[in-house]
């Protein structure tokens, strides 16, 4: 699916040579102009973030095993990646190990005040991967990543910005009290509004 940013229509194709294509055009379709190919396998064009002249997706690397007459095809990594949409210029902001049986999936949920908020998914991942499921902020000036501060069963699901993010909390207890639903962090500081 195309999507729109600032003066922009993006969108992926898969090309003649089979790899998929990162495209720009104008908002009516013309002036078209590739900004990259990728040599990973991208999943559609679900869960990209603009933001500051630059798309923030996730990507897979595989790798094929099995017999040349039955080859299997299977996910060695999952990477974040950002591209800049002027040069079309790709960096990997982090690559997580899935080994042989573990899955990871990179979900935004905002972008604002240049970082943007995403849940990470992971099962199964090897020890080595340093990755666990939950909240991160990814900084888009310096390209880092880094846990969100939250508890292991908090994750964030909408936010505007700086100012304030909403997260679930599921079933747990706290000083005896069962305790779930929706709150409000301030980021400013831990009050919680339920």
């Amino acid at each position: 699916n195309p999507d729109i940013y600032e003066d922009g229509l993006y969108y992926m194709r898969v090309d003649e040579n089979g790899r998929q294509g990162f495209y720009r055009a104008d908002v009516d379709g013309e002036n078209e102009r590739k900004l990259t190919e990728f040599e990973y396998d991208l999943p559609g064009f679900l869960g990209v973030f603009f933001l500051n002249g630059k798309a923030y997706m996730q990507a897979g690397e595989y790798s094929l095993e099995g017999t040349p007459e039955s080859p299997e095809s299977v996910r060695r990594s999952q990477i974040l990646l950002a591209v800049d949409l002027e040069s079309g210029e790709e960096k990997v902001l982090d690559r997580i190990e899935c080994g042989e049986d573990g899955t990871a999936t990179w979900n935004p949920v905002y972008a604002g005040e240049g970082r943007i908020c995403l849940n990470l998914e992971a099962y199964d991942l090897p020890e080595r991967s340093g990755k666990v499921s939950g909240s991160y902020y990814l900084d888009t000036e310096k390209g880092e990543l880094e846990p969100a501060g939250l508890e292991p069963d908090v994750t964030v699901v909408c936010g505007d910005g700086d100012r304030e993010i909403c997260y679930e909390v599921a079933d747990r207890e706290e000083n005896g009290e069962e305790k779930n639903g929706s709150y409000w962090l301030r980021t400013s500081g831990s009050e919680e509004i339920k």
